[in-house]
Parts: C-alpha cells; structure tokens; sequence
C-alpha cells in the first residue's frame, strides 16, 4: 500500500519555498520565470510524480506561461515608451496649443465651423496620442514636421503605406467613440496621461485652476505679524551732508589721491602662471643651492678642526725631542 503522503522526495524538496508547495507564482523578471517554468517542465516529465504534485504542478506550470506572457509585454511597453517619448511628447504639446487657439478662435466666433473642426480634430489627435497601443511602433502625426490631415479610411488612396492606413483607421476608431459618449469631450483638462511620463495638465484650464487655488490659499492664510519688529522704533534717516562752498579739491586732497594711485613696487606686474615642467625645474634649482650652500657651510668648520689638529700634533712631536734634536732640525731649518 503506497503512503498517502507523498514527503519531500516528491516535487516538493530540493530548496524550493513555500510559494512553490501552494501553487503560488511568485513574481519576477523574464529569466527568473523561465528558469520557474524549465524546473515545473522538468517535474512533470517524471513518471513517478505523486497525483497531487502532478495536479498542482500542471496549475502552477499555467499560471507561469501567463505571468511570461504578462512580463514580456511588459517589457515591450517599456521599451517602447522610452523609445516614442520624445516623439509623443513634442506632437502633444503642438496639439494643445491648436486646441487653445480654436477656443480662442470659438470664443470670438462662436458659430465658426472651421474653429469646431479644427478644435475636433486636435481633441480626437490628442486621444490618438494618449490612447495608440503601447506595444506597437508609434505612427506619428507630424512626420517630417509636416501635420497629416484626418482622412476617412474608405476614401484612401490604393497605394497607401500600411502607416498612414493605421493612422487613419485609429482616428476613425477614436471618432466613432467621441460621436458615442464613451470618451470625454475636453480631453485637453488634463486627466489623462501619456504611459510613463507626467499628467498631461496640459492646457489653459488646468493652469487656470492652478493659479485660482494658488490665489486662494495666499488670501485664506493668515497674516503673521512680527511683534519685536513692531514695537521696535524706526531709526531716523541720516541727515543730508552740507554741500560743500566749492568744489574744487584741496591740494591735501590731491597728494593723497596721488599716494593712492601710486603703484607699489612689485605689485605693477602679474605674475607669470607656471606650467608643471617649470615648478619641477624651480625646485630642482632650489633643491640644488640649497645642498650647496649646506655643503658649503659645513666644509669650513672640517678645515678649521684640520688645521688645529695638524699644528696640536706638531707641537706634540717638537716637545717630544731633545734639546740637540731641536738644535739640529733647526740648523737645517735655517740651513
């Protein structure tokens, strides 16, 4: 009879966690879910796995090809984002400025056609903008800096390139569901936002709130009044000196302006900046009277003790002879 608990030989040892033992997948990059997925396969490839491990194995082994999938597109809409950012960015701001001169134009004319097509077209570009898959490559509305009108899809030309045909059928999508309600008219009110950067606040509206709440704020806090500054008395301001009776300098004035316009001996010329091969060639030459002047200076004091001991040791040997010997060196001496 086989034991009803399968142990830890079974699938279930060998070092993995917790997680693994309940079924749990555990979330990771890429490589770690593949590595997961290669030792779930190698599991189940083995013939004497207990019932329950294979059951929980095959659950587990589902659970992590649909984590791969999720990371990898993942990946790919972070690749993408930091690709098309710029692009995105710079096309959005050229559509809020439209949307903010057909408002402009609206508010001045109201019944205009051309400024609500226009301000329409910029909205439904702006959703385009907002709204384009984040896993494909980004067709951009301005290529070469040129804008690329909105064109019905049926009224292509045959020879369309498969970018401007994508182009044209998302606008058509976005206008369809602007037509319908499902989005919001003003998309330009800033509550939306491009995948990876900032809130749109794009517009005059967001800023104009911006600025009223800021407004408002300074006008509710409440006004601090230093007291020590209060009750501190104001000090007079200086009286206006006396103009003088003449303008003209005295001459004390004069020889001291002189003494100061004077130029002080070494201070008339800027110093020359060394270079590196300079300060090392200046030291060598420091370095090298300076051992000079050491040498110098310690060689008297050697001859000085020199001579000394020379004439002590002469005095020695002349004391050291006899009267005759002395007589006779000097007779040569002399001779």
């Amino acid at each position: 009879m086989a034991d009803s608990n399968p142990g830890p030989s079974r699938g279930t040892a060998r070092g993995r966690g917790d997680d693994e033992q309940h079924g749990g997948v555990p979330s990771g990059s890429v490589s770690k879910l593949k590595a997961q997925l290669r030792q779930t396969k190698r599991l189940l490839a083995r013939e004497d796995l207990n019932p329950d491990v294979r059951t929980t194995s095959e659950r587990r082994l589902a659970l992590l090809e649909g984590e791969l999938v999720k990371a990898e597109q993942s990946n790919v809409e972070k690749k993408m984002v930091q690709r098309y950012r710029g692009v995105k960015f710079f096309e959005r701001q050229k559509l809020l400025r439209k949307i903010k001169q057909a408002k402009k134009a609206l508010a001045d004319k109201p019944d205009s056609s051309e400024a609500q097509s226009t301000l329409l077209d910029a909205r439904v570009d702006l959703y385009y903008v907002l709204r384009y898959p984040k896993t494909d490559k980004y067709v951009a509305l301005f290529p070469d800096g040129v804008y690329a009108p909105f064109v019905a899809p049926s009224a292509l030309a045959a020879d369309a390139t498969p970018a401007e045909t994508k182009r044209q059928t998302l606008r058509a999508a976005i206008r369809k569901r602007l037509d319908k309600g499902d989005l919001p008219a003003e998309v330009e009110l800033g509550e939306l936002g491009i995948e990876g950067e900032e809130d749109v606040g794009a517009g005059s509206a967001k800023r104009d709130r911006d600025d009223a709440d800021e407004e408002q704020e300074r006008e509710a806090a409440p006004v601090v009044v230093d007291e020590r500054a209060a009750k501190k008395p104001k000090r007079a301001a200086p009286a206006p000196a006396p103009a003088a009776a003449s303008s003209a300098p005295t001459p004390a004035v004069v020889e001291a302006a002189e003494e100061e316009a004077a130029p002080v001996e070494g201070e008339g010329e800027p110093k020359k900046k060394e270079n590196r091969k300079q300060r090392k060639e200046r030291k060598r030459a420091e370095e090298a009277a300076a051992a000079a002047a050491a040498t110098t200076a310690g060689a008297e004091p050697q001859k000085k003790a020199l001579a000394s001991q020379d004439a002590a040791m002469k005095d020695a040997s002349w004391k050291s002879k006899t009267k005759a010997e002395q007589l006779v060196e000097q007779d040569d001496f002399f001779a």
